[in-house]
């Protein structure tokens, strides 16, 4: 199965990133503000806590951010100890946050200028749907390389939508 990472796991990213463990995928994850509750929650199934985004990118296929915020976005993409300051380039970044189509689309540009996949797929749906894994996933970026995603995105979702180029997710 594929090797994820996660970064993000609050109210609605630690029921995703179970989910993506509970599927038989091997999952690490990062939150410098993860609640204890939820870091338990995800090593009792097998996921391993990293301390860094370093240690997190490690040897992972995917990287999946669920951020609060455009600005919390940038800061785990692109900031000094972010995912593109990494020496690894060899995985696609799949950001699930609700941002700015704008800030999906800058962001996937820095990605470009380094060789490396992103996908801007914000989710739709409540909490429980979380839980479930019936979330509504909206997914813009490179068509033919979102069919290697769309299994792990199935995984935390029942509708999965590709609907266009970069921004084309957070646009809808």
């Amino acid at each position: 199965m594929s090797k994820v990472g996660f970064i993000g796991v609050g109210t609605m990213g630690c029921p995703m990133a179970a989910n993506i463990i509970k599927n038989g995928h091997h999952l690490n994850f990062y939150d410098p503000y993860v609640q204890n509750d939820n870091k338990i929650k995800l090593e009792k199934l097998g996921g391993i806590s990293c301390s860094t985004i370093k240690s997190l990118l490690e040897d992972r296929d995917y990287v999946i951010t669920m951020l609060p915020n455009s600005n919390n976005v940038k800061d785990v993409c692109l900031g000094e100890e972010g995912l593109l300051k990494q020496d690894k380039k060899d995985f696609i970044h799949i950001d699930m946050s609700t941002i700015l189509p704008a800030d999906s689309i800058s962001i996937n540009k820095s990605f470009g200028s380094h060789n490396v996949v992103m996908f801007d797929a914000p989710v739709a749906r409540l909490v429980n749907n979380a839980i479930d894994g019936t979330l509504l996933i909206l997914v813009g970026g490179n068509e033919e390389k979102f069919y290697d995603i769309k299994p792990i995105l199935e995984t935390m979702g029942s509708d999965v939508v590709y609907c266009g180029k970069s921004g084309s997710g957070s646009k809808m």
